[in-house]
């Protein structure tokens, strides 16, 4: 799993006491960050395996969270971004950048 959705995991945490983020958000969330990806690029930032990942992203095709479609140059390659709903949907999740600190009453003991 990329490190940097590992310390974005931590940080939801500390912000919103999630426990995980889900694989669907991984993908979301690679999707936000870097707009139009291949599928394979975001396979491999993600961690996911390579049939997890189909599965994860033609469920969320399905249910209009993402476009997948053929690159102009390359045939071959398919590529991912973000639909309407996938876009309002990681809007509002809190972004990577913030780092708040833990709710209130919560000890460091408590996040990990």
């Amino acid at each position: 799993m990329n490190k940097q959705y590992l310390s974005y995991e931590a940080k939801a945490l500390r912000a919103a006491a999630y426990r995980f983020l889900s694989r669907e958000a991984h993908i979301l969330l690679y999707l936000k960050e870097h707009g139009l990806a291949s599928m394979k690029q975001v396979q491999l930032a993600t961690g996911l395996s390579t049939r997890g990942f189909y599965l994860i992203v033609k469920k969320l095709e399905r249910s209009k969270f993402v476009l997948i479609r053929d690159a102009s140059d390359d045939k071959r390659k398919r590529l991912l971004s973000l639909a309407p709903l996938g876009l309002d949907t990681v809007a509002k999740m809190p972004s990577p950048s913030v780092t708040p600190g833990p709710k209130p009453g919560m000890k460091d003991a408590d996040l990990g």
